[in-house]
């Protein structure tokens, strides 16, 4: 479970850094007004963009090559329809197969990428994986997720390479959260009543 989870993370790592300089091409060419980039850029809602986006691109990578840029890393690779030699392999076959799991993957095992459900959702996929050896996503699809050793280079590799954008990630969205709790913590202060209105005057 620990090799899927941080080749899945490696993944939407990598990807969110592609969306990132292409965002920033697009905003530098003036197509892309600056209040639409601080949204899109915002840790609340880039996950759930960067996770969702990856899905038809999962689904094509894996169909291709039976594995992602993070998979090959940390030695997992997938194959498709496992218990039955007769079922259809050709590219649509594999593709719409790879689009069905990518996509449940991405509702039920990450929340849609949204930052406060998907540590829950991980966890329980986690537990059932330790439980039943597979997910609901691999057995819905026939799915068989081998894990070989993945070498002490690939390995230092993507270690060193999530630890690296995992790095960028906290210092990119530090300013936005910050501004987002200040936001949050005012408002509540506003909204909930003082304590002195709670308090009758005779007492």
């Amino acid at each position: 479970p620990w090799n899927r989870l941080a080749a899945r993370l490696f993944d939407y790592a990598i990807w969110g850094l592609v969306l990132a300089l292409l965002l920033s091409e697009l905003r530098g060419a003036g197509l892309v007004p600056d209040a639409l980039v601080f949204w899109i850029g915002h840790p609340l809602l880039a996950p759930v963009l960067i996770t969702g986006t990856w899905v038809p691109v999962e689904a094509l990578l894996v169909a291709a090559l039976q594995t992602t840029p993070g998979k090959w890393l940390f030695g997992c690779y997938l194959q498709f329809s496992i218990s039955d030699a007769y079922a259809s392999r050709d590219a649509r076959s594999q593709m719409r197969r790879g689009i069905r799991r990518s996509f449940r993957v991405w509702w039920e095992g990450v929340g849609c990428g949204f930052p406060l459900l998907a540590p829950i959702l991980i966890a329980v996929a986690y537990e059932k994986v330790a439980q039943n050896q597979e997910t609901d996503w691999d057995f819905a699809q026939d799915c068989l997720v081998t894990h070989g050793p993945p070498g002490v280079l690939n390995a230092v590799t993507g270690v060193c390479g999530l630890a690296a954008m995992l790095w960028l990630y906290g210092v990119a969205w530090h300013q936005p959260m910050a501004q987002s709790i200040a936001w949050a913590r005012t408002s509540l202060t506003e909204v909930l009543p003082s304590a002195q209105s709670l308090i009758p005057g005779a007492f």
